[in-house]
């Protein structure tokens, strides 16, 4: 059986929505943050963003890259985008696994990360879509 790690995984739900111009996202509200031991030593743990977010157009194509790297909650993000979605129809691709340690190494028997594909309706500025902890979803539709 063909397995692939969580990290080429990612990068290849995030390659089919990656095209054009990059576009700016904005965070609003409180932004939900988790805490990571310090990888320097110094005793005292980080604090960091949960959830980051990266957004692409290309003409009417538009994509959206959201991660999430609380690893014990999942996050819902509220997408407003501008323009009206063709159809109202977007495309959704989701990386997930059992937890933040789940691998697809042969030792771990059968795959334990995979890409989840579906078609999202309803799609329009204000949807509400929930990022699972240690995940990272990609969403692509079009505006008319």
């Amino acid at each position: 059986h063909e397995r692939y790690r969580p990290a080429f995984l990612a990068l290849a739900i995030a390659n089919r929505v990656i095209r054009g111009d990059m576009v700016e996202t904005v965070h609003e509200g409180e932004e939900p943050r988790f805490r990571v031991p310090d990888p320097t030593g110094d005793r005292r743990d980080k604090e960091l963003p949960a959830l980051w977010s990266y957004a692409f157009r290309d003409g009417r194509d538009w994509g959206l890259i959201l991660i999430n790297l609380d690893v014990a909650a999942e996050h819902a993000v509220e997408v407003r985008i501008p323009g009206r979605v063709a159809g109202q129809r977007a495309r959704s691709w989701l990386l997930t696994g059992r937890g933040f340690t789940a691998n697809n190494e042969y030792e771990a028997g059968a795959p334990q990360v995979r890409v989840e594909e579906r078609e999202l309706s309803g799609f329009q500025s204000g949807r509400r879509v929930v990022v699972p902890a240690s995940s990272v979803l990609a969403l692509a539709w079009k505006v008319e």
